[in-house]
């Protein structure tokens, strides 16, 4: 294995990775022989325990003691290699310590003067680590452990690599980059301590380099946390590799290679200029590419392919491609800045992430893949342009396009669209679509796929119809099929119709200036607001299996509203019930005809206009109230009430306030307690010729002080009478209580 300044992988502190390099064998006469012709190198080899003057700067990134407790730990578990030189048969206890494991610290420093007074013949062994001060250089730092061997010091500074070999003779003892030389039968580890950079390349020499044993459990984990990559775009063209690395790549090694600032833009340089890639790719490796990209007057087939090495590529200083005729591919890419496509046909992008917007101008025939946006799209002037597979997780506009398909993509965000043309199909999950129309034939398609999918459009044409799957706004239109299960429609500035009838699995919401429904509605829940009013034919039917609820400044009903949960009718200036009207919940029933409490509100009942809440209470709420027919509520209350709080109340007597006759009165049938006013109500509560004979209920009267008249009620009634000021006698024939 060689070990060289930049180029694949990036080791730091205490990550190592260990290298079983065989036996070596280079004689240990030859090793101390040139250990003895170093200046100094003689006394310091007898133990003079200091490093000469002019030695290399020796440094540790632990301690003596942790780098010898770990060798010594790692080396219990290996055989005891203990064996003689060529040169001498027995081991003396000279030759016991010199088989002890020396640990040597080496290191390669930028400093010019240093590498200048270094010889390159220079050998300097490190016996002691424990006195040595690390040093503070910032060049390459290595930690050999080894047994029986000499260490080059200066060699590293000159070739930034270990050569470890198994057979000297082929070796040129002149060679700068031999590193170490071994006898034969010992075992060398080299442990790398801090950050160097590892190229695993083969030298085609008589010097080869062994097959690395990475220690199994951690080996992964070192991988990910601890390389740098630098990015390498490359293409082949007739099997040889040409290369082109960004600042700081090395291009030593290899040959048809250049390091350049733009490594990207010169890998398409060089393509459009003439080189043709065998496979029409080029591949771009993980990482942060800062240079503008860029592809015009294309006419090839041409693939650029990101993550060639499973690592994510960045591109941060933006793509534009323009006047592309051929066919151009962009595979498995991070937008980290926008990309603009401009007069443009047959691009394909695919398996991509947009953290940042996508512009297409004037081009055709785009396919779009598999892709996440997380930043705005617009189309504009294009045609024939699919999404497939895609997510929208910000808006889309498309402007003046034809033939725009998003088919399996999820929009989280909203879809505007001008004077264009556009089908989408949802995903098997739920799905919501939201789609802004301008009037100006506008055409939007949308199939729900599979899961429970919402529709949502925006429309801005002053009149709008709502059909069987289907809503016209203007010269807009937009169609939907039974697999969207809920609409909302918002229309503010138009008069809405129902004109066909309606049926929805799950929601329908429309909001305008005006709804009128001319038609039947069903669905799950359904709401209605309106501005202005809301009018529903005779002979029509609105009915949910949850839900119903109105909102406007009016309100008129001459049909059927019916809920299986509750009913809400809410207006500012009013309700009416027309004769033949139906409102029907099996659930509560809450009316409130005068919402903004400016006492204009009036809840009117006609005759034949039927109320009902079979399971639930029944509350109306108003300025006044007209009840000409009956109100039911078999099993819960009905409550009476001002929508302002100090309205006085009048029962059974005329004048101004709240008035309540008897003929109304007989027309409430609570199944529990009949109220008038509530807890809130601080106003008088006056009472005339008062006369309910219904029995079956109690009555509950609130008030700020309420004054008695005449008061007649059924046998066994209950009157609960709660005066926040006090009760009094108004004509002497009622009495105080």
């Amino acid at each position: 294995m060689s070990i060289r300044n930049g180029t694949s992988f990036h080791h730091t502190i205490n990550n190592r990775r260990r290298i079983f390099v065989g036996w070596m064998r280079v004689l240990v006469m030859i090793a101390v022989l040139v250990l003895l012709a170093i200046p100094g190198g003689a006394a310091y080899a007898e133990g003079n325990g200091e490093t000469p003057a002019d030695a290399a700067p020796v440094t540790t990134s632990e301690t003596a003691d942790e780098i010898q407790a770990e060798i010594t730990d790692e080396k219990s578990a290996q055989p005891s290699i203990n064996e003689s030189s060529s040169n001498e048969g027995t081991t003396t206890d000279t030759d016991a310590d010199t088989d002890a494991e020396v640990v040597a610290s080496v290191v390669a420093t930028p400093d010019a003067d240093a590498e200048a007074e270094s010889d390159p013949e220079n050998v300097s062994l490190v016996s002691d680590l424990e006195s040595e001060e690390p040093a503070s250089d910032d060049g390459l730092e290595l930690s050999v452990a080894v047994s029986n061997s000499v260490v080059d010091e200066s060699l590293s500074t000159e070739c930034k690599k270990i050569i470890v070999v198994e057979d000297s003779s082929g070796l040129d003892e002149n060679d700068p980059c031999m590193k170490l030389a071994n006898a034969e039968g010992t075992e060398v580890e080299i442990i790398i301590e801090t950050e160097i950079i590892v190229d695993e390349k083969r030298r085609d020499d008589d010097i080869y380099n062994e097959e690395a044993e990475i220690e199994e459990g951690d080996a992964e984990a070192e991988e990910s946390t601890s390389t740098v990559i630098v990015p390498d775009p490359y293409f082949f063209v007739g099997g040889v590799k040409h290369s082109y690395l960004p600042s700081g790549g090395d291009c030593q090694s290899a040959a048809n290679c250049a390091v350049s600032t733009t490594p990207i833009q010169d890998a398409l340089n060089a393509v459009t200029g003439g080189l043709t890639p065998d496979d029409d790719t080029i591949y771009i490796e993980g990482g942060h590419f800062t240079e503008f990209v860029h592809l015009n007057n294309f006419a090839g087939e041409l693939t650029l392919q990101g993550g060639a090495n499973g690592a994510a590529t960045h591109l941060a200083g933006g793509v534009g491609l323009s006047n592309i005729s051929g066919s151009v591919q962009l595979r498995d890419m991070n937008f980290d800045a926008g990309v603009s496509v401009i007069s443009t046909s047959n691009l394909t992008i695919t398996d991509s992430i947009f953290d940042a917007g996508l512009v297409l101008l004037n081009s055709q025939d785009i396919q779009l893949q598999n892709n996440q946006h997380n930043s705005g799209v617009i189309i504009s002037g294009s045609s024939q342009v699919a999404v497939q597979d895609g997510t929208f997780n910000a808006g889309v506009i498309v402007s003046g396009s034809q033939d725009i398909s998003l088919t399996n993509t999820q929009t989280n965000a909203a879809l505007v669209m001008v004077a264009s043309d556009v089908r989408v199909t949802g995903t098997e999950e739920d799905d919501q679509v939201e789609a802004e129309l301008e009037d100006d034939a506008s055409t939007l398609a949308v199939s729900g796929g599979g899961g429970l999918d919402t529709l949502k459009v925006k429309l801005t044409a002053s009149q709008t119809t709502l059909a069987d799957q289907e809503v016209t706004a203007g010269s807009s239109m937009v169609q939907f099929d039974e697999s969207v299960e809920s609409l909302s429609v918002e229309a503010p500035t138009a008069q809405l119709e129902i004109i066909e009838d309606i049926t929805l699995v799950g929601e329908l919401e429309v909001a305008a200036e005006e709804i009128k429904v001319s038609n039947d509605v069903g669905a799950e829940r359904i709401t209605l607001a309106a501005t202005t009013e809301i009018t529903q034919d005779a002979a029509t039917r609105v009915s949910a299996t949850q839900s119903v609820a109105y909102a406007a400044e009016t309100i008129t009903i001459a049909g059927e509203v019916r809920s299986e949960g509750d009913i809400e009718l809410i207006a500012e200036d009013g309700i009416t019930l027309d004769a033949g009207a139906v409102i029907l919940a099996a659930g509560d029933l809450f009316i409130n005809a005068d919402s903004d409490g400016d006492g204009i509100g009036i809840f009117e009942q006609l005759p034949g206009a039927v109320i009902e809440a079979q399971l639930g209470d029944i509350t109306i709420v108003a300025a006044d109230v007209q009840i000409e027919d009956e109100i039911n509520a078999p099993v819960g209350d009905v409550t009476l009430t001002t929508s302002t709080p100090d309205v006085v109340i009048l029962l059974g007597e005329p004048g101004i306030g709240f008035e309540v006759s008897n003929a109304e009165l007989v027309q409430l049938h609570p199944g529990g307690n009949l109220s008038l006013g509530d807890a809130a109500h601080t106003g008088q509560v006056l009472i005339g010729q008062f006369e309910l004979q219904t029995a079956g209920f109690d009555l509950n009267i609130f008030g700020g002080d309420i004054g008695l008249g005449e008061i007649s009620l059924a046998f066994g009634m209950a009157l609960n009478l709660i005066a926040l000021a006090g009760i009094f006698d108004r004509n002497g024939k009622g009495r105080n209580i």
